[in-house]
């Protein structure tokens, strides 16, 4: 409030209002994004990490519902790995995103995609056209997840009460998703890791050559079942001991001038 005094010597006030909405919807981001990275440098399960994601979205004024997509590496297909504040049918409905869908065309742009619901939902075909309209979504946003230049997934934020989010709820979203890529980036590459892994130890374990790895000390930290049938001696009997103990003393030598 500022005082003043007019020429009759009477006080006057003129009463000024600032709008830190603004201000305010930046620190809480801040603030999210914070928590969020807190939480996630002790989290390894994808499923886990998602939540988190999930659960930051939601904090952010106006957005009551949302979901994260994943982009299949080999198909470029885009699933629906995490929602919230939807419902079973509508879900079905958008859980997957064929990879020459005109969704997937449009987040490969990189831009983010801001939709008045209602309006899209109109374009589509009747039986869809009903699912997604009784859903009550009025404003959405899909944020493309970028990582080096490839498109990974697509962040979704949705509102049941606003017909459009602001610019500075536009921003937090923004904000957010950036964080987000470098996650899904990172679980992509865990999970195509573990798949790896999966199909090796699958081959390995269904072979009938004896295939094994011991540590620097020579002990031996894995041997596949195939040992049973070739010497009798079962996995668990074999690990953990030292490789040479289980050769012939005839073919020490051999073994010694092979790791030479």
């Amino acid at each position: 409030m500022v005082l003043y005094t007019t020429t009759d010597d009477r006080l006057q006030s003129v009463v000024q209002f600032l709008d830190i909405t603004h201000r305010k919807q930046t620190e809480n981001t801040r603030a999210i994004i914070h928590n969020l990275a807190v939480q996630l440098s002790g989290i390894i399960e994808p499923e886990q990490a998602m939540n988190l994601i999930m659960n930051a979205l939601l904090r952010i004024d106006e957005v009551d519902s949302g979901g994260l997509y994943i982009r299949n590496a080999v198909t470029g297909d885009i699933m629906l790995a995490c929602h919230r504040g939807l419902s079973q049918q509508f879900v079905d409905a958008i859980s997957y995103l064929p990879n020459n869908s005109p969704q997937v065309k449009l987040l490969q742009k990189g831009s983010p995609i801001y939709i008045h619901f209602p309006t899209l939902a109109k374009l589509l075909r009747n039986e869809e056209q009903s699912i997604q309209l009784s859903e009550g979504i009025r404003a959405l946003a899909s944020i493309p997840l970028v990582n080096g230049g490839e498109l990974i997934g697509a962040l979704n934020a949705a509102s049941h009460s606003h017909d459009e989010f602001s610019e500075s709820v536009k921003n937090s979203i923004e904000t957010l998703t950036a964080q987000v890529s470098t996650v899904v980036a990172r679980l992509r590459t865990e999970s195509a890791l573990r798949e790896s892994e999966h199909k090796y130890r699958t081959l390995i374990e269904h072979t009938d050559s004896i295939v094994f790895t011991t540590d620097a000390g020579g002990i031996i930290t894995y041997i596949s079942p195939s040992i049973q049938h070739h010497t009798g001696y079962t996995p668990d009997d074999v690990m953990g001991h030292e490789f040479m103990q289980f050769i012939h003393p005839e073919d020490i030598d051999k073994i010694t001038i092979l790791n030479t």
